[in-house]
């Protein structure tokens, strides 16, 4: 692997992310020169089910693995994950790519701008993007249950700006929200409000992120 991308991602977080990694590996004889599909998202739930396919909307992520430490991790998990039913089986889903990333808010604001094609490089590496609308309701969620840690939180305020302002071009509609989150059942109307101040406690000039 090489230096750039251990400097990007150290080894602790490669570990890391691999260790969440769902493995669902492809029939490919030779993984060293061929890449591996990666479907990275905090709504792989509602894109991998074989219910909602909305395989056209991911992150995908090829990864050439040429380092025997990595391909030992994915092999670990492969059979812990290759009897899912409700999942497809030539996936290597990853979440929370976004954590091990330092070019985060880059690859957000590429993955809304951009159609289809790659948004950031590392020899080995290539991320493609995606609409992250998908991932707003989840990590909704997480700023809820660890109010604590506000590293959801300002994901949260990371992809609401994104989809106002560069997307949308106007407040987002809570049946939207709703709609983008496969767990919505788990997303209550306080949820919404909580963020909603939040966001204007933060951004006091802005308009309301979410019209109510």
């Amino acid at each position: 692997m090489s230096s750039r991308l251990r400097k990007t991602l150290s080894k602790a977080s490669l570990r890391g992310l691999y260790a969440i990694a769902m493995v669902l590996c492809e029939n490919n004889p030779d993984r060293k020169t061929q890449p591996l599909k990666v479907l990275v998202s905090g709504g792989a739930s509602i894109i991998l089910s074989k219910r909602q396919p909305h395989l056209e909307s991911t992150k995908c992520i090829e990864i050439t693995a040429k380092d025997p430490e990595v391909e030992e991790l994915f092999a670990a998990k492969q059979d812990a994950w290759k009897k899912l039913p409700h999942v497809y089986q030539n996936w290597l889903v990853a979440d929370h790519l976004s954590d091990e990333l330092k070019e985060r808010q880059m690859i957000y604001n590429n993955s809304i701008n951009n159609e289809f094609g790659p948004c950031w490089y590392a020899e080995g590496l290539a991320v493609y993007t995606t609409d992250w609308k998908f991932q707003l309701g989840a990590q909704i969620r997480r700023s809820i249950l660890f109010g604590a840690d506000q590293t959801a939180l300002e994901k949260v305020f990371a992809i609401i700006r994104i989809l106002v302002d560069d997307q949308y071009k106007h407040p987002l509609l809570v049946s939207h929200v709703y709609a983008w989150y496969s767990n919505r059942a788990l997303l209550a109307p306080d949820d919404l409000r909580y963020i909603v101040a939040a966001y204007q406690a933060r951004f006091p000039n802005e308009l309301t992120p979410i019209t109510l």
